[in-house]
């Protein structure tokens, strides 16, 4: 869209979706390691009592719109609460997403400020987290990010922001299209 430079350009092209060869692979290598069965274990409660609260109430209306009841508001709690981030705040992380998906709308120029903005409003969110994190570890994915080692091979402050950031924005992508979409081959094939 005509942007190829500036503050803009420059987040696109140091995220993880940019970076190829070795480096895209050092740090998927290292994001790996906090992605475990254990960590989804962690969530089975959050996991099932998003989704409740999600579709208990439609199913005494009898039906519903998949994609905006369901599919576009489950994986942000999902996500934030992986991260480690507190129930009241969920709802930051779905507005931040929102404005930072801008980028794949065809406005992204006069989008540009809301995008920037809400990146760094999240960034500073994470700062805050791993801040904390640094000298409180939980058992949450930032802190696993922050503990992944590979031979002596850790993650720098810059690169857990981003993949914090990619994790919200990928996960909540895939997981808004998968779920609508496994929603409507149910409905084709019951």
């Amino acid at each position: 869209q005509g942007i190829t430079s500036g503050p803009l350009w420059d987040r696109v092209v140091t995220g993880l979706l940019s970076l190829d060869g070795a480096e895209h692979h050092r740090l998927r290598r290292l994001v790996s390691m906090a992605f475990t069965p254990r960590a989804v274990a962690r969530l089975e409660t959050t996991i099932s009592g998003v989704i409740t609260d999600l579709v208990d109430p439609l199913c005494e209306q009898g039906r519903c719109d998949v994609v905006a009841d369901v599919a576009r508001r489950y994986p942000i709690p999902v996500i934030a609460a992986l991260m480690g981030a507190p129930r009241a705040d969920w709802q930051l992380f779905s507005g931040w997403a929102d404005d930072i998906f801008k980028i794949f709308n065809w406005n992204v120029a006069a989008d540009a400020p809301d995008i920037l903005r809400a990146w760094e409003e999240l960034d500073a969110y994470i700062d805050e987290m791993v801040a904390d994190r640094r000298t409180n570890l939980t058992e949450d994915l930032i802190s696993e990010l922050i503990r992944a080692e590979d031979a002596g091979d850790r993650l720098s402050a810059d690169e857990l922001r981003m993949l914090v950031s990619t994790i919200l924005m990928a996960g909540t992508d895939t997981t808004r299209n998968q779920l609508a979409a496994a929603v409507q081959a149910l409905c084709d094939h019951p």
